[in-house]
C-alpha cells in the first residue's frame, strides 16, 4: 500500500531536523552521544535543557550549569557548616592530632588510642563529622562529567555547536583565538580560591608560598587549556562565577545565621 503523503512528509521533516540540529529528545543518541555513564548524562541534560527551552547552546551550558550548581547548594552548605566548625576546634584538635601521632612513631599505642578516644569526644561534643569536608569533592564528578561531555559535543560537532555561541565566540567548537575565555576562566579560578581561602576553606591557599605557586599555575594554565573549544569555558566559566557569589554569599554574617552556619 501506498504511504500517506501527509506521512511521508513527516518522515522526511524528521531526518532532516535530525541531521541539520538537536530538536527532540533522543537526537544526541542518534549521533553516538548520551547514554547512561557520566558523561552520557550531562549530554543527556543539556540536550533536555537545550530542547525544552530552545535556548542557543551558549546559553543552553550556561543555564544547565546554573541548574547544576543550585542542586548541589545544600551539600555545599553542609560543607561550609563542616569546615567552619572544624576551624573553630583547630586550635584543640591539632594538639590532639600531633600527640596522637607522636604517640603512635613512639609505639605507644595506648597513649595513642586514649588522643584518639579524646579527639573522638572532641569531634562528638562539637557536632564534627571529621569527614563531612569530603563531601566538596562530588563537585569534581560532576565537573569533569560536563567538562568532557561539552568536549566530545564540540569535537563531533552536534549541530547546531558551531554557530551557537555569542559575539566574539560565534562557534563553540573552535578554541578562543582572543583568548578572553581562557584567561576569564584560569583567573576565575584562581578568584574561587582566594575567596575560599578567606572564609577558612581552601587550606592549601592559607600559606603566603602556596598562594604564589597556585597564581603562577594558573597563569600557565591560560596557554595550555587555550586550545580547548569554547562550548567548554562556557561551563567553567558560569561555573566559577556561581562559586564566587557563593563565597560571597557564605560570608555574609545574616545568610551564615540562616542557613546556621557558626
Amino acid at each position: 500500500p501506498t504511504i500517506p503523503s501527509f506521512i511521508a512528509q513527516e518522515t522526511v521533516d524528521a531526518t532532516q531536523t535530525t541531521l541539520q540540529a538537536v530538536e527532540r529528545l533522543g537526537d544526541l543518541k542518534t549521533i553516538g552521544l548520551g547514554g547512561w555513564g557520566p558523561t552520557g548524562m550531562a549530554q543527556n541534560l543539556l540536550e533536555l535543557v537545550h530542547v525544552t527551552s530552545g535556548l542557543p547552546w551558549w546559553g543552553t551550558i550556561m543555564v544547565t550549569t546554573l541548574a547544576i550548581r543550585v542542586a548541589l547548594f545544600p551539600l555545599m552548605v553542609k560543607v561550609q557548616r563542616t569546615a567552619t566548625k572544624m576551624h573553630n576546634i583547630s586550635h584543640i584538635a591539632k594538639p590532639l592530632q600531633n600527640d596522637m601521632q607522636r604517640y603512635t612513631s613512639q609505639g605507644d599505642m595506648a597513649q595513642a588510642q586514649k588522643t584518639r578516644q579524646k579527639l573522638a569526644d572532641l569531634y562528638k561534643s562539637e557536632g564534627v563529622n571529621p569527614f563531612g569536608a569530603i563531601l566538596a569533592f562530588a563537585q569534581i564528578p560532576v565537573f569533569m562529567s560536563f567538562f568532557f561531555g561539552l568536549k566530545a559535543m564540540a569535537d563531533l560537532p552536534v549541530p547546531g555547536l558551531s554557530t551557537g555561541g555569542f559575539g566574539w565566540v560565534t562557534d563553540l567548537t573552535l578554541p578562543d583565538s582572543t583568548y578572553i575565555l581562557p584567561v576569564a576562566a584560569n583567573l576565575g579560578m584562581l578568584a574561587v580560591m582566594e575567596a575560599q581561602a578567606k572564609s577558612g576553606g581552601a587550606a592549601a591557599m592559607q600559606s603566603p608560598t602556596m598562594k604564589n605557586v597556585f597564581r603562577g599555575f594558573m597563569v600557565i594554565a591560560i596557554f595550555l587549556t587555550a586550545k580547548f573549544p569554547a562550548a567548554m569555558f562556557m561551563y567553567w566559566v558560569s561555573s566559577n562565577i556561581f562559586t564566587l557569589l557563593q563565597s560571597l554569599l557564605f560570608r555574609q554574617p545574616a545568610v551564615r545565621r540562616m542557613l546556621n552556619i557558626p
